[in-house]
């Protein structure tokens, strides 16, 4: 026997729910702030602000800081107070302490500082933040806390930035390699860890492998792997490395993308690549932010809505239609949704 033909749903029932998940949907493919390549208080030299902020406000020393940990806890109080972190003046190192009472943070001092880079960013408006601090990836769920804390504290920041996890690897061939990685893959986050422990000397020192060898692996656990800031790189001067190294390393296909310190070093780099290989490459700016100043001088825009590392890796693969190093502006009138009515 056949089965009753099942009633067809009114087209007023299925408008209804498709304008009630639109009313209800903001988010969408927008072309999204990002910073690729920012450390944290995780990285040996991170200074947390540059050396004009501290003459401002007189914090003094014989000799160039080599990390924010130089800072006491009533310099690390100015500094927050400066950037508008904290909005009362009575305020103590010693008030943080509620805070940190999972001690996700060494201390009261690292808990601060690691909220005046959450608060930075977030009052510039960025969307999307590649954590890649030098070989080591304890700084991404200590900056993502910082954010969550932040915005459940404090009111006013329009963005919900995206914490992306990334690695900088120090490679022995003096390269510099970020990894950007799927932070809900458990599976490949334990291979990268593994991977550390046994060739990572230590996150100042980095490894004792070259860039290749870091990219296979990379290849193997599905990671995203670049040369950050390549325009920096010795890698072109003819008497560094040998020719055949460099002839293997970019023809491998174990990259397609190249981080460059601004637009400006596009081509010159393009060229020097050309030397070498007629593979092409993409290009991302590399921000390599040391301190907090630095985070709004280098970045660009990559569309997405979720933006977890699927969103990064289509993003990548999509380059022309989905990066832009210029802000896109939204458009007036768009389609939404489209419903075609039929049986």
């Amino acid at each position: 026997m056949q089965a009753p033909e099942k009633p067809p749903v009114k087209s007023e029932e299925v408008i209804s729910l498709l304008n009630k998940s639109i009313k209800e949907t903001n988010s969408g493919g927008q072309f999204r702030k990002t910073v690729f390549h920012v450390h944290t208080p995780e990285s040996p030299d991170f200074k947390l602000i540059n050396e004009s902020t501290m003459e401002i406000l007189g914090i003094k020393r014989d000799k160039q800081i080599e990390s924010w940990r130089e800072f006491t806890s009533e310099e690390l109080i100015k500094i927050a107070k400066y950037f508008e972190l904290l909005l009362i003046d009575e305020h103590d190192i010693s008030d943080f302490e509620k805070f940190n009472k999972t001690k996700d943070f060494s201390d009261a001092n690292e808990l601060v500082a690691f909220l005046i880079l959450a608060h930075c960013i977030l009052k510039q408006g960025i969307e999307l933040v590649l954590v890649c601090d030098h070989n080591t990836l304890l700084g991404n769920n200590k900056l993502q806390k910082a954010i969550k804390l932040l915005r459940k504290e404090r009111k006013g920041y329009v963005v919900k930035t995206r914490v992306a996890l990334g690695i900088e690897i120090s490679c022995s061939d003096k390269n510099h390699v970020v990894g950007i990685l799927n932070q809900s893959d458990k599976d490949q986050i334990a291979a990268m860890e593994l991977w550390m422990e046994e060739n990572i000397i230590s996150p100042s020192d980095g490894t004792i492998r070259m860039t290749y060898d870091v990219f296979e692996h990379f290849s193997q656990i599905g990671v995203i792997g670049y040369i950050a800031h390549i325009n920096s790189s010795n890698i072109f001067k003819a008497n560094f490395l040998t020719k055949t190294y460099k002839t293997q390393l970019f023809n491998s296909g174990l990259f397609s993308i190249i981080g460059v310190t601004d637009t400006d070093q596009i081509e010159p780099t393009k060229t020097r690549i050309r030397g070498i290989t007629k593979r092409p490459f993409r290009f991302v700016i590399d921000n390599d932010a040391h301190t907090v100043e630095e985070l709004n001088e280098k970045n660009f825009y990559i569309k997405g809505d979720i933006m977890d590392f699927y969103a990064i890796e289509a993003a990548l693969k999509d380059f022309d239609l989905s990066v832009s190093y210029k802000k896109v502006p939204s458009p007036n009138k768009y389609i939404k949704a489209l419903y075609v009515e039929g049986r």
